[in-house]
């Protein structure tokens, strides 16, 4: 069954690129919630479009682990497994270490004016701690890409896409002043081309972040389903998840 939040109809891109990217939406901000299974008729039906750009959405997908195949023309979003993601954080600081170091490397003036613009990007009053998220995860990619390593940018993308769900169900992330002034100091570093304070500032960030999980797995409890992270929480290390 369908829940009754807002649904957008695809009108624009391709078709099978539209319906990827609402469909990706919807899973990512926790209107599709783990375990939720999708009727593949109506849920084409409710977005606009025929079974052939729909089937190829799903098939996307699943290739990113955020549906399977529940047979019978249904799809089920996978679940949310809490104790996976410290895992999937320590991950993430070594690969934006590694793209950070890169990053200072090989940054063109053109990445340097793009990582200034991105330092720029600041949520509205009304902004929800998904648009926080939203304008971090930009900034961290605009490093990636001035890292100039296609290989690095898949596997982050990937990474990146599993710890958003986390982030959309179990975190409440918004972008501090500390957390601003620790992107505004590795933009500087990148541009005076330190790979070693790049690298030791994203550490700092990370630890920053480490700090809020912790407090997010104390205060937010019932919303990890009464999972139990056992000694995985315990690694981590107040402010916000980097």
């Amino acid at each position: 069954m369908l829940p009754k939040r807002q649904i957008n109809r695809v009108v624009t891109q391709t078709k099978a690129d539209a319906t990827y990217a609402e469909l990706r939406r919807l899973i990512l901000d926790g209107t599709f919630a783990g375990g939720t299974v999708l009727n593949q008729e109506q849920l084409a039906a409710t977005l606009g479009v025929s079974t052939t750009p729909l089937r190829e959405a799903l098939r996307r997908l699943e290739a990113e682990a955020l549906l399977e195949s529940h047979g019978k023309g249904q799809v089920m979003v996978t679940e949310v497994d809490p104790a996976k993601l410290p895992h999937i954080y320590i991950v993430r600081e070594q690969l934006d270490c590694l793209a950070g170091r890169l990053a200072a490397q090989a940054a063109t003036p053109e990445d340097l004016s793009a990582l200034r613009a991105a330092l720029e990007v600041v949520p509205g009053p009304n902004a929800t701690h998904l648009d926080y998220w939203a304008a971090n995860v930009s900034f961290h990619r605009t490093i990636h890409a001035a890292a100039h390593n296609p290989i690095l940018s898949d596997v982050l993308n990937r990474v990146y896409l599993q710890y958003d769900r986390y982030n959309a169900v179990f975190l409440e992330y918004v972008l501090d002043d500390i957390a601003r002034s620790e992107h505004a100091a590795m933009v500087l570093a990148i541009e005076q081309g330190s790979a070693d304070d790049v690298e030791t500032l994203m550490r700092t960030h990370y630890e920053h972040g480490r700090r809020f999980l912790q407090i997010a797995q104390t205060d937010r409890q019932s919303r990890w389903q009464g999972a139990d992270l056992g000694e995985a929480a315990l690694k981590f290390g107040s402010g916000s998840p980097s």
